[in-house]
């Protein structure tokens, strides 16, 4: 494995897994606070806008490496021998319509 890419690796895993378990404590600090039967206050209020930021603070850094990542290797596919192309021309907006569809199935 690449050195370059081994620490691109350990930088992007551990903020991933710290958003994931910062989502997972705001979601526990929640739950908990409302067994206890208390009132909603502004901590309440803090975890609530969290909890609605951090997935997609968590797919905008998914997404930035996984984007880094296929240009990475489309980069490297080029300089290759191997031809890279599509036996179809595949239409953007069919494909999304499809997605929608099976999204909201």
């Amino acid at each position: 494995m690449l050195t370059w890419l081994a620490v691109v690796l350990r930088a992007v895993l551990p903020i991933s897994l710290a958003l994931v378990l910062l989502f997972l404590h705001q979601l526990r600090e929640l739950s908990r606070r409302g067994r206890a039967g208390g009132p909603s206050d502004a901590g309440n209020t803090t975890r609530m806008r969290r909890v609605g930021v951090l997935p997609p603070a968590s797919w905008v850094v998914f997404g930035t490496f996984e984007f880094w990542m296929s240009s990475w290797v489309v980069q490297t596919l080029e300089r290759s021998s191997v031809p890279i192309h599509a036996p179809l021309d595949v239409d953007g907006s069919a494909v999304f319509i499809a997605l929608v569809l099976i999204g909201l199935g």
